[in-house]
């Protein structure tokens, strides 16, 4: 329901770590409270592999109103697609979380469905705090029409 998204983009040659993933949330915070905004959710991530070394990365947060961009930071309004998103939670590391993507994957594929846009992960857990991957939960949207 929130459209207003603070975001970075980065690439890398790996998959992102972890550490590499909470500092760009941290610039993004850090950001936030400087505009006085309020963030509204948890972190928003997508990583996409667009060949076999290279990896693109986009982290946004919802906030509650707009801001300036800065330097790798922009600000983006999510188009609201409500009722059109596949929604899925999980609980697990990495390789739960790339399973619920194929498994979504697949059910589109089943059923004729297109995907408008990117698929995001929520990060409910902080990883950083939370070093047990079993334990990471996580909620996978993915746009579909």
């Amino acid at each position: 329901t929130d459209t207003i998204l603070a975001a970075t983009r980065f690439s890398t040659n790996d998959h992102p770590t972890t550490e590499t993933i909470y500092e760009a949330i941290d610039k993004l915070k850090e950001k936030i409270k400087r505009e006085g905004a309020e963030e509204k959710d948890f972190p928003m991530l997508n990583v996409m592999q667009t060949d076999s070394n290279r990896f693109e990365t986009m982290i946004a947060i919802c906030i509650d109103r707009l801001m300036e961009n800065e330097g790798n930071i922009f600000i983006s309004r999510m188009v609201p697609m409500k009722d059109r998103f596949l929604k899925t939670e999980v609980t697990g590391g990495p390789s739960a979380i790339k399973s619920a993507h194929i498994a979504i994957q697949n059910y589109m594929n089943d059923r004729f469905l297109s995907a408008p846009a990117i698929p995001f992960e929520i990060l409910v857990t902080d990883r950083r705090k939370e070093t047990d991957t079993a334990k990471w939960k996580t909620t996978i949207f993915q746009p579909s029409m």
